[in-house]
């Protein structure tokens, strides 16, 4: 990473000028050291939360808007020796004071404003409410395990075994080419001079392939 930048961007569009701007984005050594600088001040801040208001939803009823990322794991390991994850989600819920939860789509605080000081003062008491000090992460979770994380599983699951029996059929495939390949050069060897040695070597050869189906 630079010392300095003089000029940086975060769409590609805004790089061409003068000097050329640095695109900075997801993996970039600058905003990893930001997101670990706002997450060293100002994580308990993050804890809390941020109220905000969906202009589009017309009901009245407060929700809390929580995101949940799980991963699924084969049972290969990385390079580090763990399990290696295979697929990666970041999903959102909407828990509600009867408790219940409901899948907030893709990035469901796109469609929200920051609260006004004026609509503040017209829900202080719901924003205090006891039940969201309660066990909100324990029903959170509860849910992805009945719902989320199944719904998960079967998706990788189902594109997995697709592969896998992509893969064996070509594998196969490929098998038996050499099978017929080396059957065929054993059978014109047999049919030629005499020379049982050679022809008797590619047999177990096919014969060998033929094991390994």
């Amino acid at each position: 990473m630079l010392d300095r930048y003089a000029r940086i961007a975060f769409e590609k569009s805004l790089i061409v000028g003068q000097p050329q701007a640095e695109l900075v984005a997801p993996g970039h050594p600058l905003l990893e050291s930001l997101v670990d600088v706002v997450l060293e001040r100002f994580q308990p801040l993050l804890s809390q939360g941020a109220v905000l208001v969906d202009d589009a939803d017309e009901g009245v009823e407060p929700r809390l808007l929580v995101y949940l990322e799980h991963a699924i794991r084969d049972g290969r390991a990385g390079r580090s020796g763990e399990p290696r994850a295979i697929s990666q989600r970041l999903q959102f819920l909407f828990l509600k004071e009867d408790g219940s939860a409901t899948d907030g789509g893709p990035a469901p605080y796109l469609d929200c404003r920051p609260i006004t000081p004026e609509e503040r003062q017209s829900v202080t008491d719901a924003i205090g409410a006891p039940w969201l000090s309660g066990s909100i992460e324990a029903q959170a979770l509860g849910y992805a395990v009945r719902y989320l994380v199944p719904e998960h599983l079967n998706e990788v699951r189902t594109r997995r075994i697709t592969e896998i029996d992509k893969v064996e059929r070509e594998v196969r495939a490929r098998l038996n080419r050499e099978i017929n390949y080396w059957d065929a050069r054993a059978a014109r060897l047999r049919e030629g001079p005499p020379n049982r040695a050679n022809w008797h070597s590619l047999g177990n050869r096919s014969r060998r392939l033929f094991d390994g189906r």
